[in-house]
């Protein structure tokens, strides 16, 4: 414990003075932000897929009100032993921008499990159902293990892209995009499904919805900006700010 008390006061004193240094913004910030939180909106969008249009998913695919409910109680099933895999990987190098990526790729891969039933078997075919419940339930489970994708990195990327005085509305911007998405998908859906031979409509414009934002990763997403935005993010960035590995538990046990 002594060791790391000392690893942590010579950080301190290496430290240059903040009067020295300039924090410049960059105007991707806003481009990084808009992304992200398109896909948070996606995430809790596709999350409440058939909820909102209970009778009409019930009768498309003949499966219970019960099977619904635990389609969106994936949510919440999955999110718990995803959420420290989110943490190890976000405190990883790049870890904000590899979260993103995952987090693209894999609601992307979640919009088109869910569609491939309505692709390869016909609704009247007998083995419709239990073909689509396989995919629908792996299509939603692999969204909810976005979940913490989406929830945790939120102050990290406005501590890393923003400055101290934007802080505050970046994490706004992207701790309402979630629900933002719920309020659409409770609102549209039974607008769009107002039969049940409607849903496969749906579940093609969450592939769409999902496809734009992953395009836009795979094009362009930097892991941070050139210069950091203030002293926070200067911490976060530069790799000497972890001077010991057991630098987390240090600062646990001084809070305890």
């Amino acid at each position: 414990m002594a060791r790391i008390s000392s690893d942590v006061s010579l950080l301190i004193q290496s430290t240059p003075s903040l009067s020295s240094i300039s924090f410049p913004l960059y105007r991707r910030r806003f481009y990084v932000l808009f992304v992200f939180g398109f896909l948070a909106f996606n995430q809790c969008l596709f999350w409440l897929t058939f909820s909102p249009i209970s009778q009409s998913t019930q009768a498309y695919y003949h499966i219970t009100e019960s099977t619904i409910n635990l389609l969106l109680n994936w949510g919440p099933i999955i999110f718990i032993p995803c959420l420290p895999l989110t943490y190890v990987l976000l405190n990883k190098p790049h870890g904000l921008r590899k979260c993103v990526i995952i987090l693209a790729i894999t609601d992307l891969l979640a919009t088109i499990l869910r569609i491939v039933p309505s692709m390869i078997v016909s609704p009247s075919n007998d083995n419709f159902t239990s073909v689509s419940l396989f995919f629908i339930h792996v299509g939603q489970i692999l969204n909810a293990a976005c979940g913490p994708l989406v929830m945790a990195p939120v102050s990290q990327l406005s501590c890393i892209w923003f400055g101290t005085n934007e802080r505050t509305r970046a994490t706004t911007f992207a701790i309402v995009a979630p629900s933002f998405g719920s309020t659409i998908g409770f609102l549209i859906s039974p607008w769009i499904v107002n039969t049940p031979e409607r849903v496969p409509q749906l579940l093609y414009i969450h592939l769409s919805l999902a496809l734009v934002p992953c395009v836009l990763i795979m094009i362009y997403f930097p892991a941070q900006p050139p210069r950091a935005p203030s002293p926070a993010a200067q911490s976060l960035i530069d790799d000497s700010v972890l001077p010991h590995p057991h630098f987390y538990f240090f600062v646990l046990w001084e809070v305890f």
